[in-house]
């Protein structure tokens, strides 16, 4: 995206074209071919998400996540997390997995991350396939260790327990 890209995409989102308006978003959220305007940013993500756009939902949920153009609002964040995942976002879904791993605006939940990374996986996200693989490894890593040799008392494979006569 360039300087002359701003103008196009100002134009198209005064037309309704809402992907103009989350690109436009874009642009002023990362001060690419813009002044850095995180409020504005916030107000495109957010004209974008209020017309169905998944994609502006996730990135409306990211600034309510980290306080960016507005005040921080974590419960906020993966309310709209969702919203953009359930409705096709695969970047909300690995969004919303980050949240629940952490604990974020939610009750912390390892099992609910794994399935949103897988989801956000199977739509093709890199992302969600590195969290996913990562979070996989750091359970098999932690997962208790099953003793190899034999415990007193402990049941035989055919029923029967040790016994002294």
């Amino acid at each position: 995206m360039s300087v002359e890209t701003a103008p196009l995409y100002t134009k198209a989102c005064n037309g309704g074209a809402v992907s103009a308006c989350h690109s436009l978003g874009l642009m002023y959220g990362n001060g690419v071919g813009t002044a850095q305007d995180t409020r504005r940013a916030f107000n495109l993500y957010k004209q974008a998400c209020d017309a169905g756009y998944s994609f502006g939902c996730t990135d409306l949920g990211r600034a309510y996540a980290d306080g960016s153009g507005v005040t921080k609002d974590e419960r906020q964040a993966t309310v709209l997390l969702q919203k953009a995942c359930d409705e096709g976002s695969p970047r909300g879904c690995d969004y919303l997995g980050r949240m629940y791993e952490t604990g974020r605006g939610v009750t912390k939940n390892e099992p609910r991350a794994a399935e949103l990374y897988k989801k956000a996986c199977d739509a093709e996200d890199k992302n969600g396939c590195e969290n996913l693989k990562r979070l996989s490894s750091t359970h098999m890593r932690a997962a208790p260790s099953v003793p190899t040799t034999p415990v007193a008392g402990a049941v035989r494979l055919h029923g029967s327990r040790n016994r002294s006569a």
